[in-house]
């Protein structure tokens, strides 16, 4: 199956008409934009055959809206099996400790395909020392209003071809310091691995 990732945040244009900014996302250790795409590209080398990563290019360049990701990836994996993968990371006031695996609830194969990555970050919380500050992996639909955003990345899948899905995942909390090591170089090649596995 392949895989097309489309990183979080990042090079986006202002909704004000000023043109583009640097979006960092959720800000605590890390930036979350910094970060996802440390794991996009981590997933891309372990399989350059199968995972293409879809971001913008810059601040002048294409891809600043979302819609424009989601446009090459779709383009990427044409009719092939494939997912399309959201990478984000979490903030909050009270940071929890568990990463979320999103699915669009129309989706039977998504909701599959979110489940795995569960499995999978689960069972690479337990064997690798990075992630031991994870608990377990939700899996929820992105129903609204709840998921109003993510809804908005993961719908826009459901009218592509038959065997492409999408899923978001929220690989852990950026601002909790039980998730220190997903951060670090062990961490984002034990998460892109996760990924890769799917």
């Amino acid at each position: 199956m392949r895989l097309a990732i489309i990183p979080g945040h990042g090079w986006r244009l202002r909704d004000d008409g000023r043109g583009p900014r640097w979006d960092p996302g959720a800000v605590g250790e890390v930036e979350e934009a910094e970060v996802v795409r440390r794991i996009a590209e981590r997933a891309r080398q372990l399989a350059p055959d199968r995972v293409s990563v879809h971001d913008a290019a810059g601040a002048g360049g294409p891809g600043l809206r979302y819609r424009e990701r989601h446009a090459a990836a779709l383009a990427a994996v044409g009719r092939a099996p494939a997912l399309i993968v959201h990478l984000h990371a979490n903030s909050a006031e009270r940071p929890g400790d568990y990463p979320l695996a999103l699915h669009d609830p129309r989706s039977a194969r998504g909701r599959g395909l979110a489940a795995a990555w569960a499995a999978a970050i689960d069972a690479a919380r337990r064997s690798t020392p990075s992630l031991r500050g994870l608990s377990a992996c939700q899996v929820r639909p992105a129903t609204r209003p709840t998921w109003d955003r993510a809804a908005n990345l993961l719908e826009p899948t459901w009218s592509a071809p038959a065997n492409v899905s999408a899923v978001l995942l929220e690989v852990g909390f950026v601002n909790q310091r039980l998730h220190a090591g997903i951060w670090t170089e062990e961490g984002v090649g034990a998460v892109a691995g996760t990924v890769i596995g799917l």
